[in-house]
Order: structure tokens, then sequence, then C-alpha cells
């Protein structure tokens, strides 16, 4: 390693971590380089050549008599060959990006004093499959284990406020607790993953956009009691078979359910008031929207693209609702659909079809988005 860029590392060191004491500290052929202050030290770069291609490595706990505090930004980055890596107990802080793209990395623990996971720190540590975070943890930022494949759980410590945006997204997980601490999930925060069924607890106030986006095994979700929104695109191309939407929402977003080809019929709380745009469309396999309250605002293309025989039964107050039609999908009360099964079973011995049947149900199908 040549003066000049050990300068460069000096002169980088300098600006970023801001240590106005420091001094760049390095050996040869030490595979470690260290920013050293006057009470503790911070490892800022694993040199990967120098290493000689290691698969496992463990962090000095102390460098010139001073313990190692700190993992700086970027560190660890594209080290591709290591499995392992032990971190000493004193390490309080590691920085964002620190351990990007080590592809091969399976498993970390990480140490008890560390309070924030920061933004990218596993991202793309595509093997990386088992990671113990420490009981003191208050924030998962994002992209923090962002495609980090082979992950397939993660127990995550009571007292986490905020799990940021794709913090887990394109994960392996299939199942997660989300302790009763959580206030926060950022956008699209488990979006991709393979997580079958997940409860919200009842301290979530914020949920991004995307929050399930592409969950395709997502079966069941238990939604905290006090929610008033389905956000944006919330479950867009999940595999939801069912939902039941709680009586709090008063909004859904547009795309919450769009994609969601296993779903066959929902149920729109009384309470609701508006629907956005494209909120359902693409939902190949409903048949059946039941409406239980006044009707609400709806914008365009709500239902496109729905079962061909997709109907909107009224099962509320009809103040605002049209029939045969409200908003170009058609529109019944549920005792025509009553009416209609039972005048069909009277017919099946002559194989004829009911005048109610037809009156009902012999309408051209709904129009798709141009």
């Amino acid at each position: 390693m040549n003066l000049n860029k050990l300068s460069t590392i000096a002169s980088v060191l300098i600006s970023i971590i801001g240590l106005s004491s420091q001094e760049l500290l390095s050996a040869a052929a030490d595979p470690f380089q260290y920013a050293v202050n006057e009470t503790s030290v911070t490892l800022v770069r694993y040199d990967s050549d120098l290493g000689g291609g290691a698969r496992e490595v463990v962090i000095p706990a102390s460098y010139q008599g001073k313990p190692v505090t700190a993992i700086g930004q970027s560190a660890f980055s594209g080290s591709g060959t290591l499995t392992r890596i032990t971190i000493p107990p004193a390490v309080t802080s590691i920085g964002f990006n620190a351990f990007i793209l080590c592809k091969r990395l399976s498993s970390i623990t990480i140490p008890e004093g560390v309070k924030i996971i920061e933004e990218g720190t596993f991202r793309g540590c595509y093997d990386l499959a088992e990671v113990t975070l420490p009981s003191g943890l208050n924030r998962i930022d994002r992209y923090a284990f962002l495609s980090c494949g082979s992950l397939a759980g993660i127990a995550i410590p009571e007292g986490v406020t905020e799990i940021g945006e794709s913090a887990f997204s394109n994960c392996g997980i299939k199942s997660i607790n989300i302790p009763p601490s959580v206030e926060m999930l950022g956008n699209g925060a488990f979006s991709g993953t393979n997580i079958r069924s997940i409860v919200i607890p009842d301290t979530v106030q914020i949920i991004g956009k995307g929050l399930f986006m592409g969950c395709q095994d997502l079966g069941q979700i238990d939604f905290p009691t006090q929610i008033a929104t389905i956000p944006e695109g919330m479950f867009q191309g999940s595999g939801l078979t069912r939902i039941t939407i709680p009586s709090t929402v008063t909004r859904i977003e547009g795309w919450a359910f769009s994609g969601c080809r296993n779903l066959s019929t929902v149920t729109i709380p009384k309470n609701v008031t508006a629907i956005a745009r494209n909120a359902f469309d693409y939902c190949e396999n409903l048949e059946s929207a039941l409406y239980t309250g006044k009707a609400p605002a709806m914008a365009a293309h709500v239902f496109d693209h729905t079962a061909p025989d997709f109907r909107i039964f009224i099962a509320g107050e009809t103040k605002g609702y049209t029939i045969p039609r409200w908003h170009g999908y058609r529109t019944s009360l549920p005792q025509e659909e009553i009416a209609v099964q039972r005048e069909n079973q009277s017919s099946l011995t002559t194989g004829t079809k009911s005048k109610l049947e037809k009156s009902c149900w012999a309408s051209p199908a709904h129009p798709s988005a141009s």
C-alpha cells in the first residue's frame, strides 16, 4: 500500500468521521485500517486483499491499547469471501453500508451496545441466514437487510420503535414478530418477502406504502385496531386469499389490493368514505364487493380487470348508489342475489333461465381500463 493511498484514506476520514484529534494508523500487512482518537478506535476499512481471501475474521477488541468501539461506513463492503465476522463487544456503532455486498456472509451477532442498524448495513448479503440483534436495539433503518435472500427469520427485540423503508425487502423471511414497541413501518419494509401471516400491533401509528407488496405467500394479516387508512399499494401483487378490512378504516388508497389474484370477495366497511384509483384492479378472481355503508367517493378503475361476472352488492344505505350500474360496475341488492339463486334452483328441472336471473346477471361485462 503506497503513501498516496494512505493519504487519500486519511483525507476521507477527516472529512467524513470528523474526529479532529484522530490519526490514521495502518500496518502494511494488516488488513484492518483504523482511525484513533483520544479514547477509542474506529475500524474504518477491512482490506480483503491483505486478508488473503479469509473466510472468517475476528475484529480486534483493541488497537494501540484503546478499545475498538465503532465500525465505519462501508468498512467491509464487497468483501466477497467472508462467511463469518466476529464483532467485539465494545462496539456501539456500525456505520451505514458497513457490510454491504458481503455476499457469502452467513451469520453475524451484533453487540449489545449497538442501538441502530444503519442504512444498508447488510444490503445484498445474499447468504446471510442468521442474525442476532441486540436486546437494546432502537431502530432498523432503511435498506438494512435489503435482498438478504437467505434470511428466513429474524427476532426483532422489544424496544425497536422504527423499521425503515425496504428494511427487509426481498428477504426470504417466512415469519416475523413485530414487537408492541414498534410505532412506524416504512415504505415496503417487508415487500417481496415470503411472509405467510403477520400481526401488526396496535402501537403502530405510521404504515408506509407498499408494505407487503409482492408477498405472494401472504395469507393472513391482523391489522392494528385503530387503523384509518389502507396505504397505497399495501398488498399490491400479494397472495391474499381473504381480507377483513377493519371497521375503523375510512379510506382505501390507490393500488392497495391491486393484483391480488387470489381474492374472490371483499367487504367494504360502512365507515369507508373514499376509495382511490385502481384499489382492486387486476384482482382477476374477485367476483363481488359488498358495500355496507353510504356510497363512498370512488376514483377511476377501482375494480377493473376483475372476474367477468363481478358485481357490487349494496347491503347498507342505498343513498349515492345507482342500480343496475354504479361507476360502470354492475350493482344489485343482496336480496336479488338470493332470489336469483332460488329461481335458478327451481328452473333446474326444465333447463331454462328465469326472467329474474336474466335481469340480474345477463348485463355486459364491466369496462376495463383503457
